[in-house]
């Protein structure tokens, strides 16, 4: 076997959820058969601590934080500070180059392009675009579809990020890769738990944001028709707007009196112990490419009732696994959210056989194999 020099990609730096947390998971799957592996990110966190831990090195391109806004935050003063720290960025680039070694380069999020994109074009043969969220940015995806030697999407759904002259022009360089895991629910950290022996226990897991639509998750919660519930919202906020949204739900919380019923848990290493102990999974989430959380929730054994997104189809294939709601950006969607979660209630849920059939579909070892393929 050739031992490979591979770079991973993302620029989200504190949280450990979602796409970051399976980047790093394939990082470590590729270390394990002996390549070298390299994580770089725009700040020195959560995702570069997480990887020294894995015995894996590190790169911190040290972004300033005005590049790291997001697009909703750029009024006008911000744009010009923005694009100030960008051509900063850019130049900096030219003096260092933490691929200069690398046989492969997989870039996590579109947000990379755009902050070393003198490094993207310089090492354009060596790119992979691993696309987790169908989410077009003008200008920039065409870029990046431009400049990658490969683009692996992590669902089927996660095309219609492309526009069709892309689709077709660039078809050799499409593969679909989903996410596998190999999580051990046998070893859990002992959590505090705050809900009672008879409640059923609802959680859910992502980061603190509007995307993730934890407002929505807690007015279904408020309107499911019983009083043995108890639910657990596990996540922090990756930004400044993120710290914002985390107040209005606290203070949605407040208002509607669930202080008893909802415990909000900040990000924590122990998400599978709170996983394991839970019943039914809830997620409301406006936009996703494949919501790897779901597979968790679903290797844990809980039943989980979802917002119709992308890649959702591709994990709940059946009622045995879940249900699917109506699309998170209908205006009815919070009545038939409920709706859903009271039928989920009344299932007869069976968690070793979501457990069987969520272990033989997705699997660790295929996922780490079917991606070192793409960086032959």
């Amino acid at each position: 076997m050739k031992v490979k020099n591979i770079v991973f990609i993302d620029s989200y730096f504190k949280g450990l959820y979602g796409a970051p947390k399976s980047m790093l998971e394939l990082a470590e799957g590729v270390f394990e058969r002996g390549h070298n592996v390299t994580i770089v990110s725009s700040k020195n966190d959560h995702l570069l601590q997480q990887a020294k831990a894995s015995n894996l090195a590190t790169f911190s391109l040290n972004v300033p934080q005005a590049a790291l806004l997001s697009r909703g935050e750029l009024n006008y003063s911000k744009k010009l500070l923005y694009v100030f720290s960008l051509v900063a960025m850019w130049f900096k680039c030219l003096w260092s180059d933490p691929f200069k070694k690398a046989d492969s380069i997989c870039v996590n999020d579109i947000r990379s392009f755009l902050l070393v994109l003198p490094l993207i074009y310089k090492h354009r043969n060596k790119i992979i675009w691993y696309v987790r969220i169908n989410d077009r940015v003008k200008f920039i995806s065409s870029i990046a579809t431009y400049l990658s030697s490969q683009i692996i999407l992590i669902s089927s759904d996660c095309i219609k990020a492309f526009t069709d002259k892309e689709c077709k022009k660039y078809k050799h360089k499409f593969s679909v890769v989903n996410t596998g895991f190999n999580i051990n629910f046998n070893e859990l950290d002992d959590v505090e738990k705050y809900h009672n022996e008879d409640d059923c226990v609802f959680v859910s897991v992502g980061s603190i944001c509007p995307r993730k639509n934890q407002f929505a998750i807690i007015e279904a919660f408020n309107l499911l028709p019983m009083e043995n519930k108890f639910l657990y919202l596990i996540g922090s906020p990756t930004n400044e707007e993120d710290n914002f949204y985390l107040d209005l739900i606290l203070g949605h919380i407040d208002k509607l009196r669930l202080n008893k019923k909802i415990k909000c848990i900040s990000y924590t290493n122990s998400v599978k112990s709170y996983l394991s102990f839970s019943n039914i999974f809830l997620f409301a989430s406006h936009k996703e490419g494949l919501p790897r959380v779901l597979i968790e929730a679903l290797l844990a054994g809980c039943f989980v009732v979802s917002a119709k997104v992308d890649g959702v189809y591709d994990i709940i294939n059946n009622e045995k696994l879940g249900l699917v709601s109506i699309s998170a950006q209908n205006n009815s969607f919070v009545k038939e959210f409920s709706l859903q979660i009271a039928e989920a209630v009344k299932k007869d849920i069976n968690k070793d056989e979501i457990i069987k059939i969520s272990q033989d579909k997705f699997t660790y070892s295929k996922f780490v194999s079917l991606f070192l393929e793409k960086c032959d």
